[in-house]
């Protein structure tokens, strides 16, 4: 996806799971292949694998040039370059891209601001909490088996007193009877919960 120039960034690469329609996406300087897939291997590391299958609307050959240059930093990953979409598939993505750059756009207008980069991850955030009707879920649900959190009411009521350090809570708030530790009393679950990645991801 190609977008007025935010500095040095000029492109987006939007990555998407067909089966949970999660995407991923990051701001590029260029749409060489050697950028694309070191945003993949950044991107599959943090997955925790690469899919099977790689398909792109830049063609085959951009594919292969990026699976290529993907094998260079990561020998021993096993991608296939995919066919060419059929029209049903090729209009998924189009609707994909065009929810990203509406979301994108919105975020410009509801805060005045041109540095579409930065926007890019809000824009990615909401899209994952869409809600999907084949499903029954969202996205992030899909994937992370929950629905994203938000602030608790503790720390909502702590940011209404101007409370930003954690020494200044305990004169600030009751603590009851039976509480010897407030670390102890909220408990964030902070442990990711292990997920599956269908084997076409869309680029």
């Amino acid at each position: 996806m190609s977008f007025d120039p935010d500095g040095e960034f000029k492109y987006i690469c939007h990555v998407r799971d067909h089966f949970t329609q999660f995407s991923w996406a990051r701001t590029l300087t260029s749409k060489r292949a050697i950028e694309v897939a070191a945003y993949f291997f950044d991107l599959f590391h943090f997955i925790g694998s690469s899919p099977t299958i790689l398909q792109s609307d830049n063609g085959k050959e951009f594919c292969a040039g990026v699976i290529k240059e993907l094998i260079e930093m990561w020998p021993s990953v096993k991608i296939i370059n995919g066919r060419p979409r059929h029209p049903q598939s090729q209009g998924l993505v189009e609707h994909a891209n065009g929810i990203l750059q509406q979301k994108l756009g919105k975020w410009r207008e509801s805060t005045g601001r041109t540095d579409w980069s930065l926007g890019l991850k809000f824009a990615i955030s909401a899209m994952n909490n869409l809600w999907c009707q084949f499903h029954k879920k969202t996205p992030y649900e899909l994937v992370y088996g929950d629905k994203l959190r938000g602030n608790c009411t503790l720390v909502d009521e702590l940011f209404v007193k101007n409370i930003y350090d954690e020494e200044n809570i305990l004169n600030t708030i009751q603590i009851f009877d039976g509480i010897e530790n407030l670390d102890d009393d909220i408990i964030i679950d902070l442990q990711s919960k292990i997920f599956n990645i269908t084997i076409i991801i869309k680029v």
